[in-house]
């Protein structure tokens, strides 16, 4: 099957080029890639062509677990948010007409949305709300004050296991292009191996490959015919026109 864009693997998405590595492999094993085929470069290949398909499954499984870290993390930025907001208007209560009973524990200014900033600033509030837990003047909020603890701690093993993920997703991106960068220079072998056999890049042979026709006329790029100059005779000798 001709796979489109294979002519320039470069530009190929990584769905796209691990259907020329399948195509790819499936061709030199078929009739149709003799009696030019490649058999010194044939088993490199399928070992290479093997390990970007396991790189780029291995992403792919890697990208759906950061993607549900995240949205674990989600879930519980929302409950600690509402808790810290909950705290800055209900602590003033206590102390009517006095909003400054929110500065010792940092909830005079807003709650923020980044999330290493909303741990510090949970952080805070929690540190000092442990020292005046048990003073009469916060009875009445106590024991929902006392939960802000449980939704901090939740929330850094779920940003925890949400960073160990990204990484994971990171390393796996890196290991997958190093695969597809190995695979590319053999493929470009394979390739260069039938061009040097089929220079025009017009024949038909070519429908019979992965790579399909070239979308001009002419020889493959890198072909000695296609490096060949082009002459015309005149009365003073040969004259260069390409």
């Amino acid at each position: 099957m001709v796979i489109n864009g294979a002519r320039d693997p470069l530009a190929m998405g990584d769905d796209n080029y691990g259907r020329l590595c399948s195509e790819l492999k499936f061709f030199l094993a078929d009739s149709t890639s003799l009696p030019h085929r490649p058999t010194h470069l044939v088993a490199s290949h399928l070992l290479k062509a093997d390990a970007f398909i396991a790189a780029i499954d291995a992403m792919n499984n890697a990208q759906n677990l950061m993607r549900e870290a995240t949205k674990q993390l989600e879930l519980v930025v929302k409950p600690l948010d509402a808790k810290l907001r909950w705290m800055r208007n209900i602590l003033p209560t206590l102390t009517p007409g006095d909003d400054s009973i929110l500065i010792a524990f940092g909830l005079d200014k807003p709650v923020p949305h980044a999330y290493e900033e909303l741990k510090n600033y949970a952080d805070a509030a929690d540190a000092y709300w442990q020292t005046v837990a048990l003073e009469p003047l916060y009875a009445p909020h106590a024991v929902a004050c006392d939960e802000l603890a449980g939704l901090i701690a939740d929330f850094e093993a779920k940003r925890m296991a949400q960073l160990s993920a990204t990484s994971a997703y990171a390393a796996a991106q890196n290991a997958k292009d190093i695969a597809r960068a190995e695979h590319h220079t053999e493929e470009r072998a394979i390739f260069g191996h039938f061009a040097a056999y089929y220079p025009d890049g017009q024949d038909l042979y070519w429908d019979q490959t992965p790579w399909g026709r070239a979308s001009g006329a002419g020889e493959e790029p890198g072909s000695r015919r296609s490096r060949c100059r082009r002459f015309r005779i005149s009365r003073r000798g040969f004259t260069r026109i390409s």
